[in-house]
């Protein structure tokens, strides 16, 4: 074929310069004795001249030779009619190139061919055209003719832009929004994939139209996916999927893929809508939490105590697994059962009474009870609990412990008797010259010290030996040794009228030290003791022996005021205060009272069926000898309060002092 038409002939398609040769026979001139169609084809012919396209035919060496009326209208003359016809005149620039190359190569190697390209009109405007050039080959295969048909699609062209704005809009769409995000056909095929998650994926959009995504997705979990979107496919239900799958950047990760069904108003389903969220960070952290959390369950659970917490309003929702060994009970039962009921009869109502009022005001507590375990024996705890609170002061909840301190309790219940037979022994002790004598002889090894060496000796001797608690039995006995020979020493003192060992003292500080030397027996009588001190209090000057001495008898006298028969909560208030030049201390109870307060200081007067009236008179005398004063006042209607007041330290004077 390249023989019979030179490269100047398939230029001449396109009105390009031919050879002299070449321009023998113009190609837009239409040979005479060329003969489309038989000569007895007049209806036939009839039909290509009205056929709906334009129809061209062309000789074997690329010569127009024919062309119907619809060429004739479209270009609005006909081609024999001027000289210098070509098709490369009416093609638009931007397509020129193209078809020429197209033609050079369908000339070459002879085949069907198919073009598109823009023609221009008589009117002077472009319209696309498709073009199918037919060879018509004899017996030895050599080409006879060129026939072509021209099909005006531009309204077809102008139909797919329309429809491809829409889509290149989601796409624009897809890729401003943050995120990965994607659109799948109602098949189920890729049709949109943004561009952040192909750049997270590291793929192309035709390789996952070509391989799918299966390649992306971890090989545990590909089935879980194949699975769950087969089943969306077959039910039109969304699919919402947490799976292993590549990161471009590095090794797999987490990611949750989430698809919702677009339907039309008929609902078929028009497009799958989806996206995909990395969640490998959370995923990680929450792994994180999950192992945190179980070593501090593991910590919880080894702790020697029982472990609990509640709600801001009381109600428990944990109990570590010794909680629940010692009750018998699950969160579900102290729900439907409570706790009360666990606790001893006499412990029930003053424990029930404090909870809620720590609760109520939002406060740390220590409290000890009796509570009863599944062998139906009750053993003494103490109860600490600590609130949780948010960045606005607001309790989230609350976390407590019960300390098993039975086995400490016995040993406080044998030194408590010893040091009851110590007080009743310093009682007597005021009693003039028998004091002294009285005082002489407590210096000897006390009840008390014996009943320390005596639970020491045991510890010692346990096995194994519990060097820890024989360490506490002898901290004590040095302690109590010290505290009685230090005791015997000012009550001697004090009968020998002796000038007290006096130095600044801090007597918020010296309460407190009271309240936490008898807060075994404050709780044994199931008192709750509030205080009310004043923080901005001054110092006085005084001997601190001897005043928490005061303090202690009068706390004892409330306590046991409040033995006598009392119902409802059983309170203490312990106020301080500066007034006039004084340091006042104000001691109050809601116990039985008293009812002839002229003579409560007054020696050997008592009220209680087994007091010797020494304690109140001893209190006088150290406040008195120290300057300052004491009285008592009843409180309607029941209760009572003992007041004392000493003179507030001189600043110029507390900065020359030694204290000794």
């Amino acid at each position: 074929m390249e023989a019979s038409m030179g490269v100047d002939k398939r230029d001449e398609l396109l009105g390009n310069p031919v050879a002299p040769q070449a321009a023998a026979q113009p190609v837009h001139q239409i040979d005479p004795d060329f003969q489309v169609l038989p000569a007895n084809g007049h209806a036939l012919g009839q039909l290509v001249q009205n056929l709906p396209g334009m129809i061209v035919a062309y000789d074997q060496s690329g010569y127009l030779r024919f062309v119907n009326s619809r060429v004739i209208e479209y270009f609005g003359e006909d081609p024999s009619d001027r000289a210098g016809f070509a098709w490369g005149d009416y093609v638009h620039a931007d397509d020129s190139e193209g078809l020429r190359d197209a033609w050079h190569e369908g000339i070459r190697a002879p085949r069907e061919m198919s073009l598109s390209y823009r023609l221009r009109r008589a009117d002077g405007t472009y319209r696309w055209f498709e073009c199918r050039v037919q060879p018509l080959f004899n017996g030895r295969k050599e080409v006879l003719h060129w026939y072509g048909l021209l099909t005006d699609v531009d309204d077809r062209r102008v139909a797919e832009a329309n429809l491809q704005e829409p889509r290149q809009s989601i796409c624009r769409l897809l890729d401003a929004i943050p995120g990965m995000h994607f659109v799948m056909s109602p098949e189920g095929m890729p049709e949109i994939i943004n561009q952040n998650l192909l750049d997270a994926l590291g793929v192309s959009l035709e390789k996952t139209r070509r391989d799918g995504f299966k390649d992306l997705i971890h090989p545990d979990h590909q089935q879980l996916v194949t699975d769950a979107w087969t089943r969306s496919l077959s039910t039109g239900e969304p699919m919402s999927l947490e799976y292993l799958s590549v990161d471009r950047g590095g090794p797999w990760r987490w990611i949750h893929t989430h698809v919702e069904p677009f339907r039309s108003v008929e609902g078929q389903i028009c497009w799958w809508y989806g996206s995909v969220v990395d969640i490998d960070d959370r995923k990680r952290a929450e792994e994180a939490m999950r192992n945190s959390e179980y070593r501090l369950r593991t910590i919880v659970e080894a702790i020697p105590a029982l472990v609990w917490t509640c709600t801001p309003d009381g109600r428990l929702d944990y109990l570590n697994t010794r909680l629940i060994e010692y009750t018998g009970r699950t969160v579900e039962s102290f729900e439907k059962h409570g706790w009360i009921d666990l606790l001893h009869p006499a412990d029930r109502e003053c424990t029930r009474q404090k909870v809620t009022e720590y609760l109520r005001i939002g406060r740390p507590y220590t409290i000890s009870y009796r509570m009863r375990g599944v062998q139906e024996t009750y053993r003494w705890f103490e109860v600490r609990s600590e609130p949780l609170r948010d960045n606005e002061g607001r309790i989230e909840h609350w976390y407590g412990v019960h300390i098993d301190i039975d086995d400490r309790r016995q040993l406080e219940d044998a030194l408590r008797q010893s040091q009851t037979k110590l007080a009743r022994a310093a009682q007597v002790a005021a009693v003039a010259e028998m004091a002294a004598s009285i005082a002489h002889e407590i210096n000897q090894p006390l009840a008390a010290i014996a009943a320390n060496g005596d639970a020491g000796r045991r510890w010692l001797l346990s096995d194994p030996p519990n060097l820890h608690r024989l360490d506490l039995c002898l901290k004590k006995i040095s302690r109590d040794t010290d505290a009685a020979a230090e005791v015997v020493k000012r009550i001697r003192s004090l009968f020998k009228e002796a000038v007290p060992q006096k130095a600044p003292l801090d007597l918020n500080e010296l309460i407190k030290e009271v309240l936490e030397l008898m807060a075994d027996e404050i709780d044994r009588r199931a008192v709750f003791v509030e205080e009310d001190l004043d923080s901005q209090l001054a110092s006085t000057l005084a001997d601190k022996v001897q005043i928490q001495q005061v303090i202690t008898n009068l706390l004892q006298n409330s306590l046991e005021a409040l033995a006598e028969g009392v119902s409802g909560a059983k309170r203490i208030l312990i106020r301080s205060r500066g007034k006039c030049g004084n340091i006042v201390i104000e001691i109050c109870d809601n116990g039985s009272g008293f009812e002839d307060s002229d003579r409560l200081f007054e020696a050997f007067f008592t009220t209680k069926p087994e007091g010797m009236g020494i304690g109140l008179a001893i209190c006088k005398s150290i406040v008195e000898a120290h300057g300052g004063s004491i009285w008592a006042t009843r409180i309607q209607p029941v209760g009572a309060a003992f007041t004392f007041s000493l003179p507030i330290l001189d600043d110029d004077r507390s900065s020359k002092l030694t204290i000794t």
